[in-house]
């Protein structure tokens, strides 16, 4: 009977080198930039710029219409963040979150979420109203609150009262 042989690597696992994150990842938005792919990057400049316009009319039906509470935010610019690569941009109060992310798939996307939001209504309005909704996604069973309090505790200084 023939003895078998496993496979064995050239390198051994312990000597192989430590993969970092600044050596391998890289934000999507940033793919998307340097693809040479013009409706890629057309789509990404399309949901940018009406993810940072929908977020100032929240922002100020907040201010007009939230109780002093709901006005504590976590907003944060993704774009350098080294520790998820699909993530641009981050808002999110105890009962709404409204985030831009760009996929793997280079395709970027505004998601968002409510918790018995005060200008729930407002906001639905507002973003049917945009035309854009193809590039939308809605998140349900959110408990904003905790992870309000999880996101504002890892990040203080991106927490602030509007």
């Amino acid at each position: 009977m023939a003895k078998e042989t496993l496979y064995q690597p050239k390198i051994q696992i312990s000597e192989a080198p430590p993969l970092t994150f600044r050596g391998i990842l890289r934000k999507n938005f940033q793919r998307v930039k340097s693809c040479g792919e013009p409706l890629k990057e057309m789509r990404l400049e399309i949901v940018e710029g009406a993810y940072f316009r929908i977020l100032n009319t929240i922002k100020q039906l907040l201010i007009d219409h939230a109780d002093p509470w709901e006005k504590t935010v976590y907003e944060k610019d993704r774009k350098g963040d080294r520790t998820c690569c699909e993530a641009i941009h981050d808002f999110v109060t105890p009962n709404l979150c409204f985030n831009l992310i760009c996929e793997f798939d280079k395709k970027a996307w505004i998601e968002f979420g409510f918790n018995n939001c005060p200008v729930e209504t407002q906001i639905r309005e507002l973003l049917k109203k945009d035309g854009l909704l193809q590039y939308m996604r809605e998140r349900s069973n959110l408990d904003l609150i905790r992870y309000f309090a999880v996101v504002s505790s890892d990040n203080p200084r991106s927490v602030f009262v509007l």
